[in-house]
């Protein structure tokens, strides 16, 4: 799935040039690891491009993505989406960030708090009663984002609060 999530996020940020790539379990790309995603130093290089400031956990699950899920969030986010909410924050820093949650079946989708274009399709839930949380499917990343400067901000380095 991280190939797939790295093709996709590849797409939407650089207009697939093969700069974001499934992160080698050698680690040999250390300073450019974005999560399970990492940028390929040399094509950063080429494009005259700083590292994307996003970070991308992606968890493939059995039962993710099912009805039981959704009414979950529905009701109040389920103690591992709590945890992988918390970690994923923690690991980000400033960065933007995304889980990408697939199940047996499903196609993936985005888990963010990066806020979305209004008027694009997407879900919507509170956690802790404050913070909101977003989600669409992986392969809709580009619509929901299309009038909106986060991929300018991804792109260009910027580190901001989200």
């Amino acid at each position: 799935m991280e190939r797939e999530v790295a093709k996709t996020f590849d797409k939407w940020l650089y207009e697939s040039k093969g700069v974001l790539t499934r992160t080698p379990l050698s680690g040999g790309w250390n300073n450019s690891k974005l999560g399970d995603v990492c940028a390929d130093p040399t094509k950063l290089q080429e494009l005259g491009l700083p590292i994307p400031k996003i970070y991308i956990e992606a968890k493939n699950r059995e039962g993710l993505l099912s009805e039981k899920f959704f009414n979950w969030l529905s009701c109040g986010t389920p103690s591992y989406m709590n945890e992988l909410i918390k970690d994923t924050i923690k690991k980000a820093g400033f960065n933007y960030w995304f889980i990408i949650l697939k199940g047996n079946g499903v196609e993936p989708w985005v888990f963010t708090n990066v806020r979305c274009d209004k008027t694009s399709w997407h879900l919507q839930f509170t956690f802790e009663g404050q913070v909101v949380y977003y989600m669409f499917p992986l392969k809709m990343v580009d619509t929901v984002y299309l009038y909106c400067d986060v991929k300018e901000n991804i792109k260009l380095g910027k580190a901001t609060l989200v």
